[in-house]
């Protein structure tokens, strides 16, 4: 793998490709090497808070973590609460591990399905966003998990929508 090609763009992110862009001279690129290098970074990216999320899942001790790497130790707190979306939603997981959604796009589908009573309800609507999730914004996906939710939990999203509104 020498050269940056769009066929790169359909691969799982890899050592080799983030060596590869690593090494590019961004000066030197064709506009189409340059999306395509967009493109890889961006689903490497995603790859790597995969890799982040898994290890703060894994971890206990947040203030060692948060000193090592110059954090705030309530920002570490925080991501390590946000890696049970992992366990939660392990089919989006994947997604994030291969680099085919975003952060923001998991936790647009965490944020919806967090608040649902029942594990089964969690897995009704990441069923019915899995195959949707990588061809979608992170708007339309956070339209179509509200809807999802609203399906499988009518009562529980009436609920807490009137709640959100007296708020």
């Amino acid at each position: 793998m020498k050269e940056l090609t769009q066929e790169l763009e359909s691969m799982e992110p890899s050592g080799a490709i983030v060596d590869l862009l690593l090494g590019a001279n961004v000066a030197t690129l064709t506009e189409e090497q340059k999306l395509t290098a967009l493109v890889l970074v961006h689903r490497a990216i995603a790859s790597l808070h995969h890799v982040r999320l898994s290890l703060l899942h894994e971890v206990e001790d947040t203030a060692e973590i948060a000193m090592a790497i110059h954090e705030p130790e309530q920002s570490m707190v925080h991501q390590k609460h946000r890696s049970a979306m992992l366990d939660r939603l392990p089919r989006m997981a994947e997604l994030l591990r291969r680099g085919e959604i975003d952060l923001r796009r998991m936790e647009t589908v965490d944020d919806r399905v967090v608040h649902l009573a029942k594990p089964e309800l969690v897995t009704q609507v990441e069923n019915a966003l899995v195959d949707l999730a990588p061809s979608l914004t992170r708007t339309q996906l956070a339209r179509r998990t509200t809807k999802a939710v609203a399906e499988a939990d009518p009562l529980g999203y009436d609920q807490r929508r009137l709640k959100a509104q007296c708020r």
